[in-house]
């Protein structure tokens, strides 16, 4: 909907209402507690109507209204922050879709070759363990990478090696895509997880 001069006027409207309902039970859950804070420490008293009893004239329906509220203010700002957080654009794939496989351990490709452009990594992990993803331009085959000095790990220092993406942690289920531009040349993939390149976790990649 537009108003006279040509503006949006209902793009964030549920967002506004949300935010006036949050910002008056507020004001009365404030009300409340500082009304309820006057009474810690004192006894219950009944000697009103047993049907609404008292606490030093407060009338206890009142007091409980407040832990009511609470929830309220709690449920419609999870609302707000749902509504917020969904409103976000997918990323697109405008790259040539090219699937990969992380495994304990080693990495599977439908291929080892591609054609030079934008290449979207379509990663998956099932399990059973956490992993790692990095896209490397090198020379060097993919088990004669340089290690650490932890002899655990490859250096990624290294002037041998030439970083192109990562994905640092790709936890178990985990299915993402990297969308990356890759020239002509030979790439090595691999984790870097303490372990799992020596375990086998690396391939590589000629890109033509």
């Amino acid at each position: 909907m537009r108003s006279p001069d040509g503006q949006d006027v209902g793009r964030g409207r549920p967002q506004v209402l949300l935010a006036a309902v949050v910002a008056r039970l507020s004001v009365s859950l404030r009300v409340n507690l500082a009304t309820a804070g006057k009474l810690k420490g004192c006894s219950r008293r009944s000697e009103k109507s047993p049907e609404h009893p008292e606490v030093r004239g407060v009338p206890m329906y009142r007091l409980k209204r407040g832990g009511w509220m609470i929830q309220a203010v709690a449920a419609i700002s999870l609302m707000m922050a749902s509504s917020a957080c969904s409103g976000g654009p997918s990323p697109s794939r405008s790259g040539a879709d090219f699937p990969v496989t992380l495994k304990d351990f080693r990495i599977g490709l439908a291929s080892h070759t591609l054609a030079a452009g934008t290449i979207d990594f379509d990663i998956r992990n099932p399990g059973p363990s956490t992993h790692e993803f990095l896209i490397v331009r090198t020379d060097l085959s993919s088990s004669r990478l340089p290690l650490g000095p932890d002899g655990l790990t490859v250096d990624e220092e290294s002037p041998g090696l030439h970083l192109v993406e990562e994905d640092s942690e790709l936890d178990i289920g985990a299915n993402r895509v990297l969308q990356v531009d890759l020239s002509p040349g030979h790439y090595v993939l691999y984790c870097n997880l303490e372990g799992h390149y020596l375990g086998g976790m690396h391939t590589s990649l000629v890109v033509t």
